[in-house]
């Protein structure tokens, strides 16, 4: 729920601007409130949250029974142990290859929006802490806009067709921004909204999709987290995106911005053409479709079981 992290925080901010200590800047309250309700409610979780659905207490035994059979129609019952064979596999497969680099598209532009929000806010009519109270606007969309996305994708079992929409969202988010006057400022601080609808929209579906795909927790324990962090480290780049001397157009990030979604849309639809033939495939060498209620063995197997299918 990241959007609705940087939702908060910028309430936090917003009040923090009417903090005056003489012994503490801005910067250090906000720090030491964010950090310390951060460290708090890691503790909590700590206790609070369980290692397995089986052993969670909160959930009726009915409720517990049933998360486990949705999650055994999925995925074979695993050994705790990792396979190796299964997760190095996933430095030269295609199934994680492909989306570990829509995701480095992606989190470039969620570093660049992260990072500099506030001043986009502030050099479109926002001043002071008000450009904090702004950053509501793009957040709370983007809050609204992922739960609806990811509960269609789910419905649907359809991961691609909402992921395209979110990059397609950042493309014009990054097209209006290269074409309208620094002087407009409504049209631009709409496109700074769709942008972060854009960006939150694709991050959850890439990464679920990702782990989705991996066939079992083995692969999916590299797959997932290798992505995620091949991402940030590119991402780092971001900082470089925006420097203060192409205020207010910012005509190269945004230019960079709008290559990288149009690259990220590219990788998805890659992506989605071969697990379609792929799973094409696997339908005529097993004499079509698996039962609904079939359960491959991807303990051992992973992603390659016979009756798996990829999600598209």
């Amino acid at each position: 729920m990241a959007p609705m992290g940087g939702f908060i925080n910028g309430i936090i901010a917003y009040g923090v601007a009417f903090i005056h200590s003489k012994h503490l800047e801005s910067w250090r309250i906000l720090f030491l409130i964010e950090g310390g309700a951060t460290l708090a409610i890691g503790l909590f979780a700590v206790f609070w949250l369980p290692e397995q659905i089986s052993s969670w207490k909160l959930l009726t035994e009915e409720e517990r029974e049933f998360l486990m059979y949705e999650r055994a129609l999925d995925y074979a019952v695993e050994s705790p142990k990792i396979n190796w064979k299964h997760a190095l596999a996933c430095g030269y497969r295609w199934q994680q290859l492909i989306p570990a680099l829509m995701n480095m598209c992606q989190q470039i532009t969620g570093a660049a929006l992260s990072a500099y929000l506030p001043t986009f806010t502030s050099e479109n009519g926002f001043k002071g802490a008000t450009a904090q109270i702004a950053t509501l606007a793009p957040y709370g969309s983007a809050a609204v806009v992922m739960i609806l996305f990811s509960y269609f994708s789910d419905r649907q079992k359809n991961r691609g067709f909402w992921t395209q929409v979110g990059w397609i969202l950042e493309i014009i988010a990054f097209a209006m921004y290269l074409d309208l006057p620094a002087s407009n400022h409504k049209g631009r601080f709409a496109g700074l909204i769709l942008a972060e609808v854009g960006h939150y929209v694709c991050t959850p579906l890439i990464v679920t999709w990702q782990a989705n795909n991996a066939g079992n927790e083995s692969r999916r324990a590299v797959a997932v987290p290798g992505a995620v962090s091949l991402a940030q480290a590119v991402a780092v780049g971001s900082g470089y995106l925006f420097p203060s001397t192409d205020s207010p157009k910012y005509t190269t990030g945004s230019a960079v911005i709008l290559a990288l979604s149009c690259a990220g849309a590219g990788f998805t639809g890659l992506y989605q053409f071969l697990v379609w033939r792929e799973n094409k495939k696997r339908d005529e060498r097993e004499g079509g479709p698996p039962a609904p209620d079939f359960q491959p063995d991807t303990a051992t197997y992973a992603d390659d079981a016979p009756g798996f299918r990829y999600l598209n």
